[in-house]
């Protein structure tokens, strides 16, 4: 798996995470008879299911394009400015709405997930 991840451009610590996470969460659906429903990858619709599953687990992780000289970002929570990183794949073209993972306030960075148009 380690040569499989270093050849694909991922970190095997992060996979393993997110395993762990995917178990806890099939554990919590079963601990509450909720039923689990999977979008096969091949399905036309997979990618809609999976950003918008993406935006419903991190919609407190959601800000918005702010129209002035510089654009920023403000988020909706709380109303904290920030950039997008000038290296990152977000920084040009603008997207009025994007969802991050890491968020420093003001003349700082915005890690991007993805955009939502």
């Amino acid at each position: 798996m380690k040569a499989w991840c270093r050849g694909n451009y991922l970190s095997q610590q992060a996979l393993k995470e997110v395993e762990e996470i995917r178990r806890q969460l099939v554990r919590s659906f079963d601990e509450r008879d909720l039923q689990l429903n999977n979008t096969a990858s091949e399905a036309p619709d997979y990618h809609a299911v999976l950003i918008e599953s993406l935006a419903r687990g991190l919609h407190l992780h959601v800000p918005v394009l702010e129209a002035d000289s510089r654009p920023s970002y403000k988020t909706v929570l709380r109303n904290q400015y920030g950039l997008v990183h000038l290296e990152s794949v977000l920084a040009e073209p603008y997207h009025r709405w994007i969802v991050y993972s890491d968020f420093t306030p003001f003349k700082q960075a915005v890690s991007q997930l993805c955009h939502c148009d």
